[in-house]
């Protein structure tokens, strides 16, 4: 019996050796080994679970974790580990449950709220998800994962205000943090606020410029704006880092319309739709450069393409009509 736990005991540290060291398939062999000779000590079953998940076996893992919570029904990290194995599964439901027994016996885990927090995030919970972050916050007010997902739930709610000041508590302990500058960019757009807006994406922009999505948001907000030739400046930067974007391209169109360079602005709208041909918003504004050059007869077979793509799209309906009467009116004349 002395020699077998002997045995037993350096297998188990044998296996957690080797899981240090990355090598997964060999630490499942040891602990199974070990698990031969007492299949009963949570820590074995536990951490071959840990070497499982690292091999992208969550359902085995799953398993390992229940055998250890077999042995040890309160061991709050098989629960917690549990939870993140049915995460990356996409079984975010139970994931849940998992998280909130380990809840139940040690509540005052910041990771453990955090990891609810962003499962009901994905389920859509999004009032949960917050309240969950909230629980996380309570006990690790400097948590900035946990501030930068709650500023996403509230945006996904519509709560712009309380996002923003959820962004900032993020950058007033990480100011390089450039999801935070992005999305707080993204929030102030929501509630027309294009010059603090621009500021947001610029100090993201700082830190990395190759990030085409900052400079098109940039370009939207300067157009918003007025400033068009600075907004054609910024869909340019965007589309020499995203060439096949449709939506830059028709925002580029958009502000070449707005130039009067309706013939450039056909072209922009080309470039969309070689991307995206079923994209109603570039055939519509396609529609309207035709409109303003009086090529009404194109312009009607082009609000008739974004209507084929969208049957209900009623501006494009009322756009064709509209065109529609001006070409009757030039024949009675």
């Amino acid at each position: 019996m002395d020699g077998n736990y002997e045995i037993f005991i350096k297998l188990f540290e044998n296996g957690v050796d080797l899981v240090d060291s990355g090598k997964y398939k060999q630490a499942i062999r040891s602990f199974d080994e070990a698990i031969k000779i007492n299949p009963y000590v949570e820590k074995v079953w536990f951490n071959k679970a840990i070497a499982l998940e690292a091999l992208g076996k969550y359902k085995e893992a799953i398993y390992a974790y229940d055998m250890a919570l077999e042995n040890n029904p309160r061991f709050y990290s098989a629960w917690f580990n549990k939870g993140i194995a049915f995460d990356n599964l996409g079984q975010y439901e139970e994931a849940i449950l998992a998280y909130d027994e380990a809840l139940s016996i040690h509540p005052e885990s910041e990771n453990i709220w955090y990891n609810k927090g962003i499962a009901l995030d994905v389920l859509g919970r999004y009032k949960e998800a917050i309240e969950a972050y909230q629980a996380a916050l309570k006990i690790n007010n400097d948590y900035i994962d946990a501030s930068y997902n709650m500023g996403l739930a509230l945006a996904d709610m519509g709560r712009y205000e309380e996002a923003i000041e959820a962004y900032d508590k993020v950058l007033e302990i990480k100011d390089d943090y450039m999801d935070a500058w992005y999305n707080k960019g993204t929030a102030l757009d929501r509630l027309g606020r294009y010059e603090e807006a621009i500021e947001a994406y610029d100090q993201q922009l700082k830190m990395k410029p190759d990030f085409e999505k900052a400079w098109n948001n940039k370009g939207v907000d300067l157009a918003e704006l007025g400033k068009y030739k600075e907004a054609n400046e910024a869909y340019d930067f965007a589309l020499r880092l995203k060439p096949n974007s449709e939506e830059t391209w028709n925002n580029k169109g958009i502000i070449l319309a707005k130039l009067g360079m309706y013939e450039l602005a056909i072209e922009s709208y080309n470039k969309a739709l070689k991307y995206k041909s079923d994209y109603e918003l570039a055939w519509n504004n396609k529609g309207n450069a035709y409109a303003r050059l009086e090529r009404y007869k194109e312009a009607i077979k082009t609000y008739d393409k974004a209507l084929k793509c969208k049957p209900d799209y009623a501006t494009a309906r009322i756009n064709r009509q509209h065109a529609l009467a001006i070409l009757h009116q030039e024949k009675k004349s």
